[in-house]
């Protein structure tokens, strides 16, 4: 789960989509080496926006590596250890959709 801060610029809709920060080939690979099942952000996509070939969604998607991203409110979340969860909808035959996240800390 990582909180880039676009999600401040929502009412901007060109910034929101154009500019945030991807992941580059580098966080891919320890994301990937990790064993990490979700990656989670707050921004439209974990891949830069100037790349339209989606590496990260390529190379997470070759290893069933989840994205949920446009997650809101993640700079509520605190620091510590929390228990991510979502429900998502049950689609057949999609490659996304809507789902409902939550995070429980004590």
């Amino acid at each position: 789960m990582y909180y880039t801060g676009v999600s401040e610029k929502w009412n901007d809709p060109e910034v929101f989509v154009t500019e945030y920060p991807g992941l580059d080939g580098e966080a891919t690979d320890w994301i990937l080496d990790q064993g990490v099942v979700n990656v989670c952000t707050d921004a439209i996509s974990t891949d830069n926006p100037a790349d339209i070939t989606y590496p990260n969604h390529t190379r997470h998607g070759e290893r069933l590596v989840v994205h949920t991203e446009l997650i809101a409110n993640m700079n509520k979340i605190p620091v510590h250890r929390f228990q991510f969860l979502m429900t998502p909808l049950r689609l057949v035959g999609g490659t996304g959709c809507p789902v409902r996240a939550l995070a429980l800390w004590e």
